[in-house]
């Protein structure tokens, strides 16, 4: 028995180094699988990493479209907000003239003001070359964004041209959004034909945005592919205040015509479907010439014929026709009443002949129906055409002054004489005026400058002398009074004042002369004439 424990208990060599053998093989095992355990796991760990990365951009990127989609949606819901049919329009490319590339809203918005007008559409940035760091916006079909203009309206109401600079402009998809295609379409919802006028025409305004993202995202075949997003909306137009869109005239009477000079006036339409288009269908125009309505503006012009035309009235009906399928039409009937208010000018032509250096001096006449009296109201001006230099025309209808040396010629001034209680009542008449050379070089000139002065009951007598011009000469009291009892006799080259005064006092006149050229000069006189003894002189 003991023996045999001591057996069990003590091993051999060979024993030994066995079992030493089998424990480094079972270490050098656990190694390996240890090592491959933590490959296994980085492995799972950087997948993890990387498939977050992914998820995460491609997150982003949806976020990024769908915020830019958000903001033009918006815009456009605000820009068209209260906006009456007709009120929004369709801009196509202004190179192809084809492609619809944005919208058109005028002075409707409730981001507006009334004098507005808003643009939303396809854009592209420009340079900037002045270098503000500013971004500004190219509506276009290779745009790759979409841009916000604000304009303030023409001077005629209506929306500028897009190369006039905006009052505002913004950005309303972000950088990382590229624009794939954007559409725009206004559809017309036509009225029952049978229950015109009240029908009410609407429209509907479709639109459909595709955005994509300007970076691939990470990962494999299905993650490399660029995120997009359609949207698509149809927003309704003319829902509100409906009744302004029912078609109607709203001119209901026309303005007087003169019977003298053109006559224009507007015919105003509103409601149905802009554009218009105006016709007259049946009517008496005023006899004349040129008498129409402008079929794209509703503007009646025309010119009477004064002498058949003055004092009658005349009866007209218009119809407008709108731009909506089918179009609607109303037509009203109106008149036109020309005034009896005929302006005649009564001076001939020629006008008398002008000499150089010489004063000239002529009043121009007018008589106006329907009392055929002067002209009181009558407001005179060089309506085309010249007058010699150094003579005027002023607003009374004198013409006066002294012609310069060297205007020796024919002149054909064309004259207006118009009516300052109706300021669109005139007529012209062409004018011929001669200005003579003046004779020998020398200006007709009343040489004589004073007088003596006289006694009641004495004999006067004066010499009044002028030189220049061609003679003979004529001489006349030009303004003033004479003192009683003397006359004034012509005669070349002296005028006599003459006779016995009869009353005592101070006499301020103006004396004139005409020579054959109708050049003239004037003189300021004074005489004094006493009661008794020794006259005096002035």
């Amino acid at each position: 028995m003991k023996q045999l424990m001591v057996k069990h208990k003590f091993l051999s060599a060979d024993q030994k180094e066995s079992r030493c053998s089998l424990k480094r093989s079972f270490t050098l095992i656990e190694l390996v699988v240890s090592v491959a355990l933590l490959l296994v796991a980085l492995s799972i760990a950087l997948f993890a990493v990387v498939g977050s990365n992914g998820m995460i951009q491609k997150a982003d990127a949806r976020s990024s479209i769908s915020e830019s989609t958000r903001s033009v949606g918006d815009a456009i819901r605000q820009t068209v907000d209260n906006a009456p049919v007709g009120g929004v329009s369709i801009l196509l490319d202004s190179v192809d003239q084809i492609t619809p590339v944005a919208i058109q809203v005028k002075a409707f918005s409730s981001l507006q003001s009334g004098n507005t007008c808003t643009i939303i559409g396809r854009a592209s940035v420009d340079a900037d070359p002045q270098a503000t760091g500013e971004e500004k916006y190219t509506i276009g079909k290779d745009g790759k964004l979409i841009a916000l203009l604000i304009y303030n309206i023409d001077s005629g109401g209506g929306c500028p041209s897009l190369t006039t600079d905006p009052i505002y402009q913004n950005r309303l998809t972000n950088p990382q959004a590229v624009v794939k295609d954007i559409k725009f379409s206004l559809l017309s919802v036509g009225c029952d034909p049978i229950v015109p006028p009240t029908c009410i025409t609407k429209q509907l305004l479709r639109y459909s945005l595709t955005l994509e993202m300007t970076q691939k995202g990470s990962g494999g075949t299905s993650e490399a592919r660029q995120p997009t997003l359609t949207i698509q909306e149809g927003l309704p137009l003319g829902l509100v205040n409906e009744a302004t869109t029912i078609l109607k005239i709203d001119t209901t009477f026309l303005p007087d015509a003169n019977a003298n000079g053109p006559y224009i006036a507007s015919v105003v339409a509103s409601g149905g479907m802009p554009d218009y288009h105006w016709s007259e269908l049946t009517g008496n125009w005023p006899p004349g010439s040129q008498w129409n309505i402008n079929p794209n503006t509703g503007v009646i012009s025309g010119t009477p014929n004064s002498q058949q035309a003055a004092g009658n009235t005349y009866l007209i009906n218009v119809k407008v026709t709108d731009s909506d399928n089918p179009a609607s039409f109303v037509t009203r009937a109106l008149s036109i009443k020309v005034l009896d208010n005929l302006i005649t000018i009564s001076t001939a032509s020629p006008l008398p002949n002008a000499t150089e250096g010489s004063q000239y001096t002529l009043q121009m006449a007018a008589t106006i129906r329907p009392s055929n009296g002067t002209c009181g109201s009558c407001v005179w001006s060089l309506d085309s055409g010249t007058l010699p230099s150094g003579i005027t025309l002023d607003s009374t209808g004198k013409i006066s002054g002294k012609p310069d040396a060297g205007s020796a010629g024919t002149y054909s001034p064309i004259i207006r004489a118009i009516d300052g209680s109706h300021p669109t009542n005139y007529i012209t008449q062409a004018f011929q005026l001669t200005v003579l050379p003046a004779s020998g070089g020398q200006t007709l000139t009343i040489t004589t400058t004073s007088l003596p002065g006289g006694t009641v009951s004495t004999p006067y007598s004066q010499a009044i002398t002028a030189t220049g011009g061609t003679t003979p000469y004529t001489w006349s009291l030009f303004s003033g009074t004479l003192p009683p009892g003397l006359i004034l006799t012509s005669g070349t080259p002296s005028a006599t004042l003459s006779g016995n005064p009869t009353l005592a006092g101070t006499y301020n006149f103006v004396l004139k002369v005409a020579e054959n050229g109708r050049g003239t000069d004037t003189q300021d006189f004074v005489i004094i004439i006493l009661g008794g003894g020794m006259p005096g002189a002035t």
